[in-house]
């Protein structure tokens, strides 16, 4: 009589969040979690600026957009210049249904009624976007003075719709506004010296490069809390919002300044006068212990191979070794749904499914499985004679393949593997 011995035991598998890199901290530079959004690849014709202070420019561009979504905020680099001569950064959002494809001449009065000197006068003009944006959130930023200050607006659009003054601040500050009505706690600063990127010119430019500029971070619940990827279109504009300069992200692809803003038609210019920001990638760490027990009953923890697996294809395999306190770990798993197999040598293996790896479903898992259970039914039993008769002789690549057959792991469907089964016939494993 065969005794039937359950031979490994999963005892727990959880899953938490784990951040690779913190969130970028605000001072107008690079941080090593953001990611390229667009590059600019047209000259300047707004003045290349030379001078390499952080507050004071005599030129404006831009360069590149580097942005990330961490913790419900959206930060945005927006390297290049801005020019203290108070000429305007312009930033708007397409983040929902709706909006405003052509700039209406009724939106919110802000920022001296600077936002709608870009929209219809009346006549039928407007600032037109590309045919797939529809603006429905826009962000200003401008800066000069004696001591230099940076100046933020923000407007809702729409009638009615929100205008908010939302403060000032230094250069190279923590992005703080004060004197102002903020109440999402957008943060904005600048460093202003970068002397390289592109040249002054109407002619093809590359800003690739660039790590300073206008740093931003902005909670999503500002810009609609959109939950999936959205549309960002940046430009640099006159002194009164009367001017549209040719640097706008994404590109133009050479050409001069685009002039009065109600006359401009980003759908006219070949590709996208916009860029796409993606929704937050949650990373998930996988832990547990996996304990092996002989047929004395002791328990003996033992390296293990975690696979990850869509649809029965392996995506991912990775050895394990217990850390100091007997857990197992697999980190940065992307969301997604997989099949998670546990193979604890080359003659134990389990096998858990439909783990579920995304950031609104963190779930943990208890199950004991048996090693042999081929079908996953939680049983060793003729059914998984049958599975293995099936694969027998066979290896991946051939037709009747089958992995879970496999049960020594060495790719091939043998007699080491009838070995295995005939050993668990019978068991049944915790539900």
């Amino acid at each position: 009589m065969i005794r039937a011995l359950p031979v490994l035991a999963l005892v727990s598998v959880l899953l938490c969040s784990t951040n690779t890199f913190a969130q970028p901290v605000i001072d107008g530079s690079w941080d090593p979690v953001y990611q390229v959004l667009a590059v600019q690849d047209t000259q300047t014709g707004f003045g290349d600026s030379n001078l390499g202070l952080v507050d004071y420019a005599n030129g404006s561009e831009l360069d590149v957009a580097y942005g990330v979504i961490k913790d419900g905020v959206l930060y945005l680099l927006l390297a290049g210049n801005l020019e203290s001569n108070f000429n305007k950064l312009e930033i708007f959002f397409d983040t929902r249904p709706g909006g405003q494809n052509r700039l209406r001449g009724d939106n919110p009065d802000v920022d001296f009624g600077g936002l709608n000197r870009m929209g219809d006068d009346g006549s039928g003009n407007g600032l037109t976007f590309d045919p797939d944006f529809a603006a429905d959130f826009w962000i200003g930023v401008t800066g000069g003075g004696a001591p230099y200050r940076l100046y933020a607006n923000y407007a809702e659009l729409g009638n009615p719709g929100v205008g908010l003054y939302l403060g000032n601040t230094g250069a190279v500050s923590d992005g703080v506004l004060v004197d102002g009505n903020n109440p999402f706690g957008i943060r904005v600063t600048i460093n202003n010296s970068n002397v390289a990127g592109v040249t002054g010119g109407t002619g093809v430019g590359n800003g690739a490069g660039v790590l300073t500029g206008v740093e931003l971070a902005i909670p999503l619940s500002a810009i609609g809390n959109p939950s999936g990827p959205f549309k960002v279109c940046v430009f640099i504009n006159g002194l009164f919002h009367d001017f549209l300069s040719n640097q706008v992200l994404a590109g133009i692809g050479g050409g001069g300044n685009l002039g009065e803003p109600r006359q401009v038609n980003f759908g006219s210019i070949p590709g996208n006068q916009y860029f796409v920001v993606q929704p937050e990638v949650v990373r998930y760490r996988i832990s547990g212990v996996i304990e092996l027990r002989d047929y004395g009953g002791d328990v003996t923890q033992v390296p293990i191979t975690v696979e990850l697996r869509r649809e029965g294809v392996a995506v991912r395999s990775e050895v394990l070794y217990t850390d100091a306190n007997g857990n197992y770990a697999l980190s940065n798993v992307e969301p997604g749904t997989y099949d998670v197999a546990f193979k604890a040598s080359h003659w134990l293996r389990t096998v858990v499914t439909g783990v579920r790896v995304r950031n609104a479903d963190v779930t943990g898992v208890n199950v004991s499985l048996t090693n042999g259970d081929i079908n996953g039914d939680n049983e060793v039993s003729l059914l998984d004679f049958g599975a293995l008769v099936a694969a027998y002789g066979t290896s991946p690549g051939d037709a009747n393949w089958n992995p879970e057959a496999d049960l020594d792991g060495d790719g091939d469907v043998s007699l080491l593997d009838f070995a295995i089964l005939v050993r668990s016939f019978g068991a049944v494993g915790d539900e």
